[in-house]
């Protein structure tokens, strides 16, 4: 008798179960990938201090690095968390991905932001449309619309499933972040916080990815059908707009 599969996305107990079997096997990795934009933006914040001997200068160098760093560190725990390496491979694995991690960013966030501008509703439906594009990214080598594309299709018709999952990490997430804001310097803690569970959520989210993966799998090159790429183009342009339309009313 051949055996019964089931077409259901995994349970939140088995993705935690998992997430937590490759963070505590990889944890000083993963916390040390973790590790590096958090101290640079702490520094950057001692060098803007009153009294520092640095400057504002410094605190910028420091600023921009934690930012390349920031960017470095989501492809790095991705590559971990996949496959496994050390700290220094897994950030000099990281850089081929850099400018396209960037602009999948920018791109998605826009998208996202214009769906918030639209209403509420799609920008929740774009954000867990494309909350796997960075593993695509990484692990299939599609780029910009195409891995935004790849993981709505990933989603499709397990939308409400993977938004369930995704909403009780942001929940568990979110309380432990207040907790935090309520420690006398909570910025310190808070680094911490960031530094501890952000590779926690990238396994987890991996979870959800691999078995997406297992049970549709998307093979070859996404098309992008005419209407989605209207859609994407409409919505990444009214959020462009709404930015722009921010930061000018600012200096009036």
């Amino acid at each position: 008798m051949n055996p019964v599969i089931s077409n259901k996305l995994i349970s939140i107990n088995e993705i935690l179960r998992g997430a937590w079997r490759v963070y505590s096997d990889k944890f000083l990795v993963l916390v040390g990938i973790a590790v590096v934009p958090h101290l640079l933006f702490f520094f950057a914040e001692i060098a803007i201090g009153p009294g520092s001997p640095l400057g504002d200068f410094a605190g910028v160098l420091f600023s921009a690095a934690g930012i390349a760093f920031s960017i470095a560190s989501a492809v790095a725990l991705v590559l971990v968390v996949s496959r496994g390496g050390d700290v220094i491979s897994a950030y000099r694995d990281s850089t081929p991905y850099i400018l396209s991690y960037f602009w999948l960013s920018v791109l998605g966030g826009l998208i996202v932001f214009g769906g918030f501008v639209m209403l509420f509703a799609p920008a929740l439906i774009f954000t867990v449309w494309f909350i796997f594009g960075v593993f695509i990214l990484v692990l299939e080598n599609k780029k910009g619309f195409y891995a935004l594309l790849a993981s709505k299709e990933y989603v499709r018709g397990y939308w409400l499933p993977v938004f369930w999952r995704f909403a009780f990490l942001f929940a568990i997430f979110s309380a432990l972040s207040y907790f935090f804001t309520l420690i006398p310097s909570s910025s310190i803690f808070n680094a911490l916080f960031g530094t501890m569970l952000s590779p926690f959520a990238v396994a987890y989210l991996f979870m959800i990815y691999k078995n997406l993966k297992e049970l549709k799998p998307v093979s070859g090159e996404t098309v992008i059908s005419k209407s989605t790429r209207n859609l994407f183009i409409f919505s990444g342009a009214l959020g462009a707009v709404a930015i722009l339309a921010f930061v000018f009313s600012e200096f009036l």
